[in-house]
Order: C-alpha cells, then structure tokens, then sequence
C-alpha cells in the first residue's frame, strides 16, 4: 500500500536559516542548476528564487493543490514571488525544468 509519505517527497537540503535548495529531485531527471528559494518562511509575503534559466517556468499550488494566481516578477534568472495576497499557510512553489519539475514548500507566516 502506497502512502502519502511514499507518493510526494520534497527533497530539499538547508543552507542556513530560512533558505532551500534541492538535492536531486528523482534520479531520472538531473537539474542544470542550484536552486535558491528564500526566505522561507517568508513574514512579508516576499519571496526569491534564484538560479533559475531563461527557459525554466514555475507555478504556485496551495497546500490541497489548488493553483493561484501570485504575481511574479522575473529579472534574468531571478523571480520574486508575491504570496502577501495569500492566507498564511503553507503553499508549493514549482519549478519546471525540461522534462523535470522540482516541487519546494514555502511557509506564508
């Protein structure tokens, strides 16, 4: 029997207080970059995300996977993500990369 825990991981590796960067996602896929998400949690509903490419995409869910509508502001391959519209709770930032996508929980205090 598959579990939750089984089904959905979120590997993830800190790098100091309030910051997250993946390991490898699923052995299949290997990302070209580091990914830097911070803060996190976020107070003021500001978040960045560094390391993207050009070409990567994201997408914002909600804990019970609902999609929103955030504003995203690129500059290069920076992105800062507004959540201060957002409740406070915990929210999934994706990130899509060639045929991989990297999931990263972010906490809305």
């Amino acid at each position: 029997m598959h579990g939750f825990q089984d089904s959905v991981r979120f590997p993830q590796e800190n790098i100091g207080e309030g910051v997250c960067a993946p390991n490898v996602a699923t052995p299949e896929h290997q990302y070209a970059t580091e990914l830097m998400i911070f803060p996190n949690p976020t107070t003021d509903g500001l978040v960045r995300v560094q390391g993207l490419e050009r070409k990567d995409n994201i997408s914002v869910t909600s804990a019970d996977g609902r999609t929103l509508h955030v504003s995203i502001l690129r500059n290069g391959t920076e992105l800062l993500v507004d959540f201060s519209s957002v409740a406070a709770g915990l929210y999934v930032v994706h990130v899509y990369q060639g045929q991989g996508r990297l999931a990263y929980p972010v906490l809305r205090q």
